[in-house]
């Protein structure tokens, strides 16, 4: 879809240009050696008419708008039906038979994941293959939440792994950026409450040391750094990205609140040592987002 959306932006260049020529030439009185501007004409708006038909291409300025506005719309509409599944979940699977009800949390998750399947093949923008990925994420989260309940399964952290990996596959059959960022976020706590259990900590309190997101920042940015080309747009944008938050977020916070952390000195020295390094990295990131052309790296930097 690149190339196609760089050929029909070129396209759009030699309008422009040959438009500026036909002016400049009838400034001059040579607009009789342009007979040839209407067939080129002609050629660019089928050549354009074409490519936005086949690929589903915005052709202008207003097309784009209008697809932005659509795709947050259909963004809201997605989130609204991943939340009223999980909550209709919540509210009426204790009142159905146990069987029923298992049945039902196996059942759907396959289900969603089928009609993810169906909408690639019929639907060749992929909106709404994505929008059914988000829904069967939402419903294999509760799958596992329900049957933990149902049968006295210990409460692990191991939950947030299986979403994890869950998130990123559903990514990827999609190509969802959301997916993967929902895949960095489980991964994310998913390391922290890991870190934190090592620590001797239990393991829902990895939240009370921000430095328990450290490891996992670390495994985000080595990511999106050692493999630059995208899969497809904004991929690697959303992994550099989200490990640099990941990273410059706990920074944030044990700059203005020393006493979460582990380092042995007073607060406002721990304070004044966390206020350093969250410039020091915001400065070597956008260091290397520059040499890099990595606008996003710039941008989150600042």
């Amino acid at each position: 879809r690149s190339p196609v959306c760089s050929r029909l932006s070129a396209t759009a260049r030699d309008r422009e240009q040959t438009g500026d020529l036909e002016a400049q030439n009838a400034n001059v009185g040579l607009g009789a050696d342009l007979q040839w501007s209407d067939e080129v004409s002609t050629h660019h708006a089928a050549l354009r008419h074409s490519l936005s038909h086949e690929h589903d291409i915005d052709r202008d300025r207003a097309d784009r708008r209008l697809s932005l506005g659509l795709r947050v719309a259909s963004f809201i509409g997605a989130l609204s039906l991943a939340g009223g599944v999980y909550l209709f979940l919540d509210r009426y699977i204790d009142v159905w038979p146990r069987a029923v009800a298992t049945a039902v949390l196996v059942l759907l998750p396959l289900l969603t994941i089928a009609l993810v399947r169906v909408l690639q093949k019929q639907e060749p923008s992929g909106y709404l293959a994505r929008l059914a990925a988000l829904v069967a994420l939402s419903a294999l989260s509760y799958d596992l939440v329900g049957l933990a309940a149902f049968y006295n399964i210990t409460p692990s952290d191991r939950f947030l792994l299986v979403l994890s990996a869950a998130a990123v596959l559903l990514a990827f059959a999609v190509r969802s950026n959301l997916l993967v960022a929902f895949g960095i976020l489980a991964f994310d706590a998913f390391i922290a409450m890991r870190t934190g259990t090592y620590a001797g900590g239990y393991w829902l309190d990895f939240g009370e040391r921000p430095e328990h997101f450290f490891p996992a920042a670390i495994v985000v940015l080595g990511l999106g750094m050692i493999r630059p080309r995208d899969l497809w747009p904004g991929l690697m944008r959303t992994v550099r990205v989200y490990g640099v938050l990941t990273l410059l977020l706990p920074v944030l916070v044990l700059s203005n609140a020393g006493e979460l952390s582990y380092l042995p000195f007073g607060h406002k020295s721990v304070q004044a040592f966390y206020q350093l390094c969250g410039f020091g990295l915001s400065a070597l990131f956008i260091a290397f987002g520059a040499r890099r052309d990595w606008e996003d790296l710039v941008r989150t930097g600042v």
